[in-house]
């Protein structure tokens, strides 16, 4: 079976607005497990978080912090993503992703994913790709939320779908 793993990212500065950035790729692999297999194991935010950190030491970038206020605002795009049913930064009605951040930034980026196992797979699908290894592991951003929707009803299929904002 031909898994479509799609992954989205998203960057924007906010001070002296400089551009608003929108990468999607699309990676195909090639995989024996069937959905029910994908999700038998629920991923975690705390490990995502860790896998994360990890990459961003390891590219001689300090971690980001796990962020209350960022959680909060992310969590309200996971939830709108799930209850109208899309895949993409912007909802489809209208409303734009950082109509979701209800805190004070001066940089805001976005990643998404949905269709991988585990959160190794998460990590690996952003850093195969240059627009997602970039929002990241950019160095200015120091709060970040990774948040997981487990075993969720989406765009057809039972899968995980993944949202994962950073901010500075």
């Amino acid at each position: 079976m031909i898994k479509k793993i799609i992954i989205l990212t998203i960057s924007v500065m906010a001070l002296g607005y400089l551009g608003l950035w929108v990468f999607a790729s699309s990676i195909e692999t090639s995989t024996q497990r069937t959905i029910h297999q994908q999700v038998d194991v629920d991923m975690s935010n705390k490990r995502l978080d860790q896998l994360v950190n990890q990459e961003r030491t390891e590219h001689g970038v300090k971690p980001v912090r796990r962020s209350a206020q960022v959680c909060k605002s992310a969590q309200g795009k996971l939830d709108n993503m799930l209850e109208d049913n899309y895949w993409s930064h912007d909802n489809p009605n209208g409303k734009k992703w950082l109509s979701f951040a209800k805190f004070d930034y001066m940089e805001l980026g976005e990643n998404l994913a949905y269709g991988q196992a585990t959160e190794e797979e998460v990590v690996t699908a952003w850093l195969d790709s240059p627009a997602h290894k970039e929002v990241m592991l950019k160095p200015t951003y120091t709060k970040g939320c990774n948040l997981i929707a487990n075993d969720v009803l989406f765009q057809g299929d039972i899968t995980n779908l993944i949202v994962s904002w950073y901010s500075k």
